[in-house]
């Protein structure tokens, strides 16, 4: 019959409870642990080690060792070879390459950005901050100077509004002055023309009553004497008398009509000058009229007295003239300014003429209205400009007394490179990584660029190591995200208290293990962080039993935990 070998195999608690003493090259399996010990004829079974690191899960079987979908085997330096790894893995030597080339692209694209960047800019502007300075650092500059300009008033339209208000002014001045001197010429006229024609009237009728009263008194006078004449003297008298009366009547009466019209005429004109300088129309008029009724009136009277003088006497005639001449002188003589209604009217020469107190108010209120109308529109022109921005001088300061001050700055601007995407030429200075959005790339040569975070992370999972573990003798330990899928060995002989966080203090991902060991009598009792922790185990038994104690445990949902392993109560 076959030979059958049996192994000695129990449960840990059994094995640790008997504490047999294995002979040497004996093998104890611990059936619970899945793991054995051997024996060396003197050691008993606490004190021993266990002959694997872990588990007999945790070991390879040799019929999956460098097979197809197995187990790949180590070469002399503990690494998986190359042979071994799939196609479609990057090796160490690939991924380099693939650094150093993408890192190479990106310089070389980060050179050229650059050089498109600064593109033909001068040097004084060939940087962001030159170019943010010369716009004075204001990330608005167009609306701010939009917006200053859009404050003052356009040089044209101040221009066009003040000569608009200066034409206006001086055409309302004109035509007030005008209006004044036409109605000062006018009023007087009209009085000239009425102390003319009143003055005239009043010589003209004083001449035909002195003419009219001389002539019944020498009519009746001639009459009173005629009637006493001898019809004999009388043919002879009417016949001297005629002619003799009819010469001494017109002598005297030209004379009277000369003197009277002459001197009606000199102190109408004199008068008349006072107030309307070369009115001599009017003059000639009031002479001509004044003439005409005389000569009316003499015509009566040379016909009345030529009828009547054949029976007057020479002596009666010669008196009649006399009386009349004396007459008339005195009325001629008592004749003033105010006989002509000119009582008012100064003898002044048409260039020493003042200005009248009508005529003056009249100039003073079309000169006060034009100037508060100019003021009024040259306001409404400046509206609520600033105080230092209301003349037309200060906008030419502000614009740099540069009438083309537009087309200068659109000039400038031109020559300058945009914020947004600038294009410069010529040798870059100034930019620092950050502007190009680069501030996370380290200037590094190929050869002493380092692997990174993630590749190193990358390559970790790749190692060969099965388990690590950590010796710790602290009594109080909190888990930590470099403790996951490590074992933690405890070695205190006091109670250890290990806690595992709440998600809102370190949220470990879902899938999470650590193996917690008991190497020394100190026991291991695992809790929660706060009461937001959930933890399940086989009988509720989150403490381990005894030395050498291996507890598990796994994150299986967010703030939920398993305890699996060698437990007690």
């Amino acid at each position: 019959m076959a030979t059958r070998i049996q192994l000695r195999r129990d449960v840990e608690d059994d094995w640790f409870r008997d504490n047999p003493i294995l002979r040497s090259g004996e093998i104890g399996i611990s059936l619970d642990l899945n793991t054995f010990k051997i024996g060396d004829g003197q050691t008993p079974w606490r004190d021993l080690d266990y002959a694997l690191a872990g588990t007999i899960d945790e070991y390879i079987p040799l019929n999956q060792k460098s097979v197809a979908n197995g187990i790949a085997s180590l070469d002399s330096a503990g690494k998986v070879p190359d042979s071994q790894i799939p196609a479609g893995i990057a090796r160490d030597s690939e991924v380099s390459l693939a650094i150093s080339t993408e890192v190479a692209n990106r310089n070389s694209a980060i050179t050229d950005a650059i050089s498109n960047l600064i593109d033909t800019a001068p040097d004084a502007l060939n940087t962001l901050n030159e170019i943010a300075a010369a716009i004075n650092d204001d990330a608005s500059y167009a609306a701010t100077i939009t917006t200053a300009l859009g404050t003052k008033a356009n040089l044209s339209d101040v221009t066009a509004a003040t000569a608009a208000a200066a034409a206006d002014a001086t055409t309302k001045a004109n035509a007030a002055q005008a209006a004044a001197t036409a109605a000062a010429a006018s009023d007087a006229t009209s009085k000239a023309s009425a102390a003319q024609a009143a003055a005239t009237a009043a010589a003209a009728s004083d001449a035909t009553s002195k003419a009219s009263a001389a002539q019944a008194a020498a009519i009746s006078a001639a009459e009173t004497d005629a009637t006493t004449k001898s019809n004999a003297a009388q043919a002879a008298a009417i016949s001297a008398a005629s002619a003799d009366a009819t010469s001494k009547a017109n002598a005297a009466q030209a004379a009277a009509i000369t003197a009277a019209g002459t001197d009606a005429t000199t102190k109408v004109e004199v008068e008349a000058a006072l107030r309307v300088s070369g009115d001599a129309a009017s003059v000639s008029t009031a002479a001509a009229d004044a003439t005409a009724k005389a000569n009316a009136a003499q015509a009566a009277a040379i016909s009345a007295a030529a009828t009547d003088a054949t029976t007057k006497a020479n002596a009666a005639q010669v008196a009649a003239s006399s009386a009349a001449d004396t007459k008339i002188s005195t009325a001629v003589a008592a004749l003033t300014k105010s006989s002509v209604g000119l009582a008012n009217v100064d003898n002044t020469s048409d260039a020493s003429k003042p200005v009248s107190t009508a005529q003056a108010s009249a100039i003073a209120t079309a000169k006060s209205e034009a100037i508060a109308d100019a003021t009024a529109q040259v306001n409404a022109v400046i509206a609520s400009a600033p105080a230092a921005l209301n003349t037309l001088d200060e906008l030419a300061a502000a614009l740099g007394d540069d009438a083309s001050f537009a087309a200068t700055v659109t000039a400038n601007l031109s020559s300058k490179a945009p914020i947004a995407s600038p294009t410069f030429t010529g040798t870059v200075s100034g930019i620092t990584k950050s502007m190009v959005g680069l501030d996370n790339v380290d200037n590094t040569s190929d050869s002493n660029k380092p692997i990174s975070s993630l590749t190193q992370t990358a390559l970790n999972a790749k190692s060969d190591n099965l388990i690590s573990t950590t010796v710790t003798t602290s009594t109080s330990y909190s888990i930590t995200s470099s403790d996951l899928y490590k074992r933690i060995e405890f070695n205190s002989a006091s109670p250890i208290t290990v806690t595992i966080p709440a998600d809102i203090t370190l949220n470990l991902p879902v899938g999470s293990s650590i193996e917690l060991l008991q190497a020394n009598a100190g026991k291991i009792t695992v809790q929660g962080e706060s009461v937001s922790v959930l933890i399940y185990g086989p009988d509720n038994q989150f403490k381990s039993r005894v030395q050498w104690s291996s507890i598990f445990i796994e994150k299986r949902a967010a703030n939920s935990w398993l305890v699996t392993g060698d437990t007690e109560v």
